[in-house]
This record gives structure tokens, C-alpha cells and sequence, in this order.
């Protein structure tokens, strides 16, 4: 009788983490303050003796000393809200805090891979990683000479939102005037 193996368990991710002693999760960052008329930033937190520059699918993610924290998902009950704390020490964040509106709206995405999928390892392969997870900066919660912290928040994180988006107002269409979809008859 053939033995069933479970498909996820093949996944090289799956298998990287049932093993004894599973390489190094890397946690890479992409700031977008495309929104707030900026641009793309790349870095990673400088942690696993890792304080040089890495590059992983051809970018080049610098170091900054980071902490970020709260990333549980539960079954039930609110979303996370994860806390993200960059040190001041170079100022460098301090000017994007009065350029940008303290980042409140940015993007923030979280990449993690294997520090063994990395470009310029042995074993480098740019297609295995765990799913993105993309957040946004919710309010920066502290500030002070050592360092600045922000909450994120879900993009499902809907406080506030009202259902329905549209604004519904009797007798008129939201399509094109006397257009398909309205039901203009004439």
C-alpha cells in the first residue's frame, strides 16, 4: 500500500523548516511612499550577523537598525497591529518623518526567505519565500532621539469604512448618463 505524503510538505520552504536545524529566516522591507509622492526604499533589519547590504531577486536591500514585532495571527478577534521601530541614530528617518507626514499611509511590505535563497549563495533562488505581507503605516506612536515607531495596520482593516464605498442616490445612475448599464429607456 503506497504511503500518501502531504503536497505542502514538499515545498522547499516546508522542508527547509521541518529540518533540525533550519537556516536563517531573513526579513526584508520595502517602504513605498509612492502614495505621499516618494519613492521606493529597500532594507532589511541587520539581523543573523547579517550588516552588510543583501540582494535577493536582483534589489539590493540595505541595512537599517529596525524591530518590528506583533505579526500573530489569531483565529479569532481583531487583525494585528504590528509595531515597526527604526533607530534615529543617523537622522536619515527623522527626515523622512517631516518630508512625508510622519509615513502615515506608506506601505510597508515584509518579505522572508531562508538567508540560503539569497542572490550570491550556493543555493540562491530567488522564487522560494514565504507569501508577502503587505501593511500600512497606521500612526507613529513614538519619536524621541533614539528612535521612532509606528503601529501598522491591515489593508482589510476597515475602521472607519462606511458600506457601502458608493454614495446611492435615487434616480440616477452611477454609469455613464443614458448609457448602457442605466437602464435608460428614453
Amino acid at each position: 500500500m503506497p504511503i500518501s505524503i502531504d503536497p505542502v510538505a514538499k515545498t522547499p520552504i516546508a522542508s527547509e523548516l521541518q529540518k533540525l536545524a533550519p537556516d536563517a529566516i531573513i526579513e526584508l522591507f520595502v517602504l513605498d511612499l509612492s502614495p505621499l509622492g516618494g519613492g521606493l526604499y529597500y532594507f532589511h533589519a541587520g539581523t543573523n550577523q547579517l550588516t552588510q547590504p543583501i540582494v535577493w531577486q536582483g534589489v539590493t536591500y540595505s541595512p537599517l537598525p529596525i524591530m518590528v514585532e506583533g505579526f500573530n495571527y489569531e483565529g479569532s478577534g481583531a487583525l494585528p497591529r504590528p509595531k515597526l521601530k527604526i533607530a534615529n541614530v543617523t537622522k536619515i528617518v527623522s527626515a523622512f518623518v517631516v518630508n512625508y507626514d510622519d509615513l502615515v499611509g506608506a506601505k510597508i511590505t515584509r518579505h522572508r526567505t531562508f538567508a540560503k535563497f539569497l542572490d550570491g549563495q550556493p543555493g540562491a533562488n530567488p522564487n522560494i519565500y514565504f507569501p508577502p505581507e503587505h501593511w500600512y503605516v497606521d500612526r507613529k506612536t513614538n519619536e524621541n532621539k533614539l528612535l521612532i515607531e509606528w503601529e501598522l495596520s491591515s489593508p482589510f482593516d476597515t475602521e472607519g469604512v462606511m458600506i457601502p464605498a458608493r454614495i446611492v442616490v435615487p434616480g440616477t445612475c452611477s454609469w455613464k448618463y443614458r448609457g448602457d448599464g442605466c437602464g435608460y429607456t428614453g
